[in-house]
């Protein structure tokens, strides 16, 4: 008996209508590399031949990962015993491309946008850090500040001769803050308070 062999761009089909379909489906993208063959070939008639019902078809849910799915011990998201060789022989590949072009497109998506926010994040801190760094030249004026009033009353008043001059700021406890997803409010915030602070002092006469 014959048995009808067609393949279009690597892909294999023993059906006419399936395969005249993949053909009708390639042609309609222009810039898609077209690889079209068929044949009949000779079986013997106690072959068996396989028929639509038998063909291997992957399900999307057999392959779709989830973020909480599986991992080995290396961190690596485990492929489900027996996957392989069904995507290897699976007659819906072309479906099974797409599907998983588009998942990968998903996941770079994902990864792409947490970056900027690591970036995002990155630029807060190196904020931060330089306005610690010039806060803690100001409070060398301010403590140096603090010693010169304190000087003058004790000249005034001779119970506070024996003041404690030290002007070292013991550090309160810290408490983890929440971290706010706008950078923005955050920088804003921060501003804003440096800025009141710094009209304080001027109106006070400690720096113009």
């Amino acid at each position: 008996m014959k048995k009808f062999i067609g393949n279009v761009n690597g892909v294999e089909y023993t059906n006419r209508e399936d395969f005249n379909e993949a053909v009708k489906k390639a042609m309609e993208n222009p810039y898609e590399q077209l690889v079209v063959t068929s044949y009949e070939k000779i079986v013997p008639d106690d072959e068996p031949v396989k028929n639509d019902d038998e063909k291997i078809i992957v399900d999307f849910d057999e392959i779709t990962l989830y973020r909480d799915s599986e991992k080995d011990e290396n961190g690596e998201y485990k492929i489900e015993e027996g996957i392989k060789e069904k995507l290897e022989n699976c007659s819906n590949k072309e479906d099974v491309i797409e599907s998983l072009k588009r998942d990968i497109k998903t996941w770079k998506s994902c990864k792409e946008d947490n970056d900027g926010k690591i970036e995002k994040y990155n630029e807060d801190i190196n904020f931060a850090n330089k306005r610690i760094i010039e806060l803690n030249e100001e409070n060398k004026s301010i403590n140096a500040g603090i010693r010169y009033y304190n000087r003058l009353l004790s000249y005034v008043d001779n119970k506070y001769q024996q003041m404690d001059m030290d002007t070292t700021v013991k550090k309160p406890t810290y408490t983890k803050p929440v971290v706010k997803s706008d950078k923005e409010i955050v920088r804003d915030n921060i501003l804003e308070m440096f800025d009141s602070f710094g009209k304080y002092l001027k109106k006070k006469g400690l720096f113009l």
